[in-house]
């Protein structure tokens, strides 16, 4: 069951509500992809996934439902980052003469939002 983060840090209100006192606060998303992982487990077929933007926009719930194999159809909020193609998580090298080198891992490859994406599909860029 879900409970916003406000309730589970408001003890008084917990008991007065009856809530357990071990609830601890998960995200909407966290909570709906463990219920897919249960029925996934329990041997119940799910064809597909959907969703609004909520889940969508939630790149965990997207690469747990990828990690399941499941397909999905979520909806996602115009400004969500995509690549065009696979990329890989990985430190850039060193530029030559150029300060420290970089510590921080990005991606291979720029990202795209998705408004720009579709706008170029539109006017046949891609």
């Amino acid at each position: 069951m879900y409970f916003p983060q406000n309730w589970i840090d408001d003890p008084e209100r917990t008991e007065k509500a009856g809530v357990p006192k071990d609830i601890v606060y998960k995200k909407k998303t966290a909570i709906a992809l463990e219920i897919i992982k249960r029925q996934k487990d329990a041997g119940i077929r799910i064809d597909y996934v959907t969703a609004d933007a909520l889940y969508g926009y939630d790149s965990e719930f997207r690469a747990g439902l990828d990690k399941l194999g499941i397909l999905f159809v979520l909806d996602i909020h115009k400004v969500t980052k995509i690549y065009e193609q696979e990329f890989q998580i990985e430190i850039p090298a060193k530029k030559p003469a150029r300060g420290k080198p970089p510590s921080k891992a990005k991606a291979n490859q720029e990202y795209i939002r998705v408004d720009k994406y579709m706008a170029g599909l539109n006017t046949g860029i891609r």
